[in-house]
C-alpha cells in the first residue's frame, strides 16, 4: 500500500505527541521558552541527521529502495520524504523519553514513604546446625524447663 510507511510514522508521532502534551514533557511544556527550546533541539537534530544522510548518499551508501510502502516523493535523489519525517519523529521521541526519565527521581521523592509492616512474633525455624534434638532453645525444651521449675 503506497504511503503506508508515512501513515505509520504519523500515527506513531501522534501518540508520542499525545504523551508529550499530556505530561508536558517537551513540546507540551507550559513556558514558551521551554517549547522554543524543545523545537530548537528537534530542529538541530533533524539538521544533523539530514546532513549525515546527505553525506552518506554522496558517498554511495544509500540507494533508492523499491518498497511499495513509500509514498514515492523524493526530496533529493535517494532521500524520500519519509526519511525527513522519520528523523523528526526520532528526535522528538528521544526528547520526550529524556524528559520523562529526568522526571522519575522527582516523582519518586514526591511519593509518601513506604510503610513497613511490623513483624508478628511466631514460631521461629531452627537455626543453622540444629539437629532437631532438644538443646534447651526450642519451644518444647522451654516448656519442660518451665514445668520443672513450677514443680520445685
Amino acid at each position: 500500500m503506497r504511503g503506508a510507511y508515512l501513515l505509520c510514522l504519523l500515527v506513531s508521532w501522534a501518540g508520542v505527541l499525545t504523551i508529550d502534551l499530556r505530561w508536558r514533557l517537551a513540546l507540551g511544556q507550559r513556558s514558551a521558552r521551554g517549547r522554543r527550546t524543545s523545537f530548537a533541539v528537534v530542529a538541530l537534530g533533524v539538521a544533523f541527521f539530514l546532513a549525515w544522510d546527505l553525506l552518506a548518499i554522496g558517498a554511495g551508501f544509500y540507494g533508492r529502495g523499491d518498497s511499495g510502502a513509500l509514498l514515492g516523493v523524493w526530496v533529493v535523489d535517494h532521500l524520500p520524504l519519509e526519511e525527513i519525517v522519520f528523523v523528526a519523529f526520532l528526535c522528538h521521541v528521544t526528547l520526550v523519553v529524556a524528559a520523562a526519565v529526568a522526571r522519575v527521581p522527582a516523582l519518586a521523592s514526591a511519593l509518601p514513604p513506604a510503610r513497613v509492616r511490623p513483624q508478628v512474633p511466631g514460631p521461629q525455624p531452627p537455626g543453622p546446625g540444629a539437629s532437631g534434638a532438644s538443646d534447651g532453645h526450642d519451644e518444647r525444651g522451654a516448656q519442660q524447663r518451665v514445668a520443672g521449675e513450677v514443680r520445685r
